[in-house]
């Protein structure tokens, strides 16, 4: 099985790219004209840093009108009750406004897309999106309009549908030029960002034991770094539930 990992389809601004860092577990903060870092191992690739260097003005400007000094000091962070509509947070406001100005574009569509190879079981496929989408509920999380501005709501639980696309029919040697194709256009998916879902899983079909899978989401919803969380526990819960065995992933603590 083959794991492209997410890609965005525009460039980050300074402050997305610091929500990035800190979607990583880096910490960040500012020392006067300094940018000082606390980092998981292996983790700040030499793009990373280079790009920290570069954007470093813009860093300490936004750092410093935070009126708060990142330091590398743990919080304990704790569960909030799931009563009522919640708050966007600063990031999630920006992308929200830009969607008013131009509603359903898919410029901050988030894709990633995983081979498999060998008979599918397409129920426990399902399930497992099912039960992803139950594990993570910014997956079923919708933004309402709200006094000029927007809030958060969380929807009920519901079994997931995955779409097929079957090009089984195309001949053979051109399946992956169709494939290809495929999912550039369904990459192109316009989001709601009121009625969601904003997470789309697409399955394509290029024989009885070959199949591309097609997963979308929006940026407001999630990042990167959270994506490949889902796709990692995804494969987990799918070999899971097409083995028989018993589920061992605890539930998130956030």
């Amino acid at each position: 099985m083959n794991l492209l990992f997410p890609m965005m389809n525009q460039a980050m601004t300074t402050n997305e790219f610091l929500e990035h860092l800190r979607g990583l577990g880096i910490q960040i903060w500012a020392e006067g004209a300094r940018v000082r870092l606390s980092t998981p191992k292996g983790i700040l690739t030499p793009a990373l840093r280079k790009e920290i260097t570069q954007r470093k003005a813009e860093i300490l400007t936004l750092l410093h009108n935070d009126g708060v000094q990142r330091t590398p000091e743990r919080t304990q962070l704790a569960r909030m009750l799931r009563q009522g509509d919640f708050p966007l947070s600063f990031a999630q406001q920006r992308l929200w406004f830009l969607d008013q100005l131009e509603p359903g574009s898919s410029a901050y569509t988030l894709t990633t897309w995983q081979r498999f190879s060998g008979l599918l079981d397409l129920p426990a496929l399902t399930n497992a999106f099912t039960e992803i989408v139950r594990r993570h509920e910014s997956l079923r999380t919708t933004f309402v309009s709200n006094n000029g501005g927007a809030v958060q709501r969380i929807a009920d639980l519901a079994p997931v549908t995955l779409p097929l696309i079957d090009l089984e029919a195309i001949p053979r040697a051109d399946r992956a030029e169709a494939a290809r194709r495929t999912i550039q256009e369904q990459a192109r998916w316009e989001f709601d960002l009121t009625c969601g879902p904003l997470f789309r899983p697409v399955l394509i079909r290029l024989g009885p034991d070959e199949h591309e899978l097609l997963m979308l989401v929006h940026h407001i919803v999630a990042d990167g770094w959270s994506l490949r969380i889902i796709v990692q526990e995804l494969m987990t819960l799918y070999e899971a539930g097409r083995t028989g065995q018993p589920l061992l992933l605890p539930e998130p603590p956030l």
